[in-house]
């Protein structure tokens, strides 16, 4: 499926960076739900529980910031352009 849809041009950058957060979301999603067993007696990996968990909330407000949430384009693209210079640091 996502095979299917690549390569689709984002038409802004609040767009592209949706498709990238909402992706991190799931594959952060997925590998905290194979990490939690159901078995009652297997170990669980707590610190990897919690540092999962904190990585999904902070995607989730940045996703929610950047992409729901009425800021002005003008902002958005100053703050993506700083995101991206940290980065390569």
């Amino acid at each position: 499926m996502s095979k299917k849809f690549a390569d689709i041009p984002s038409p802004t950058p609040q767009q592209f960076y949706a498709s990238v957060l909402f992706t991190r979301l799931c594959v952060i999603a997925i590998s905290l739900e194979k990490l939690l067993t159901t078995k009652k007696t297997d170990h669980w990996d707590y610190a990897s529980v919690a540092s999962l968990t904190r990585n999904i909330l902070e995607c989730y407000l940045t996703f929610f910031y950047l992409c729901i949430d009425s800021v002005s384009y003008t902002y958005i693209l100053h703050l993506i352009r700083a995101l991206a210079s940290s980065e390569r640091v």
